[in-house]
């Protein structure tokens, strides 16, 4: 990983590489894998499979990234004890099949997908989980299976409310929501998103995990001043069945728009955060 980035350092500084804000590039062993290009998770997944991502695999300039629906619509509960508005998220780990010689390959067994309670923290702008969730998402009760773990994205630097800047990994998950007010998944398709993986469990004590941007990025939320702290979710405009709009309608593109990155650095900026880990962080 090194050459890479002393390669892409001389290419910035010589002028054949330039930065472009919506686009990427795909690095291995020092070797530019293609010219800039916008990112996309089925291609991601492909190169970073292809390339044994955890062994020096690096993304350049990651941000990130229409049928239609059936209306659903959810109601989130606080909790009282956290004096908070909690939102449930389904989770699974992707598992895409790499093409050999272009011959047809069977999918491998999909890993199952975990409901987990996190509070909505419209301060977070990515999503956390723990180490322990991983744990359970690698995990198949169904036949004792264990799971690769999610792949890792690299490292991203969290500004915490007590000023500390923290390098934390961030992997791929993929999200979806369950509505338990009319049976039905609130988005069409499940979306890949970044999350930064915190060390132990999620506990009541301070430990919750985080919601960040994503509820919001993909559907029409509201809140009412009645003290009951509750947050109704929608996959709709809700003012529109009453002809009065009430909110701005997003546009089939905005829809289907992909959920950012963010700004991510590689894994080799951090000696002591090592990617075969789940957090990036021995106890030893």
């Amino acid at each position: 990983m090194v050459d890479t980035v002393k390669t892409i350092m001389e290419q910035y500084r010589s002028g054949e590489l330039d930065w472009h804000p919506d686009f990427i590039t795909y690095w291995h062993a020092g070797v530019q894998l293609c010219l800039p290009r916008p990112f996309h998770w089925e291609e991601y997944r492909y190169i970073h499979d292809k390339y044994q991502g955890h062994g020096g695999f690096w993304v350049e300039g990651i941000f990130g990234l229409g049928p239609g629906i059936s209306k659903t619509s959810m109601v989130c509960q606080p909790d009282p004890l956290l004096n908070a508005t909690m939102v449930r998220f389904s989770l699974r780990i992707p598992q895409d099949p790499i093409p050999r010689d272009g011959a047809p390959v069977p999918p491998p067994p999909r890993p199952p997908c975990y409901e987990f309670p996190f509070m909505d923290d419209t301060g977070s702008t990515h999503m956390s989980v723990f180490e322990d969730d991983i744990d359970i998402l690698r995990t198949d009760a169904r036949n004792g299976n264990i799971y690769p773990l999610p792949r890792c994205l690299g490292v991203g630097v969290l500004y915490v409310a007590d000023g500390r800047q923290v390098p934390t990994l961030f992997r791929e998950f993929e999200v979806n929501m369950w509505s338990t007010d009319e049976s039905g998944w609130m988005a069409p398709n499940w979306e890949a998103i970044p999350a930064s993986i915190q060390p132990g469990r999620s506990t009541r004590a301070g430990h919750d995990r985080l919601s960040g941007s994503w509820l919001r990025h993909r559907f029409y939320t509201g809140t009412c001043p009645d003290q009951s702290m509750r947050l109704w979710v929608f996959n709709y405009n809700p003012g529109q069945p009453q002809g009065q709009r009430t909110l701005p309608t997003a546009s089939a593109a905005q829809l289907t728009a992909p959920f950012r990155t963010g700004r991510l650095h590689p894994v080799t900026d951090f000696p002591h955060l090592d990617p075969t880990l789940a957090t990036g962080q021995s106890l030893i």
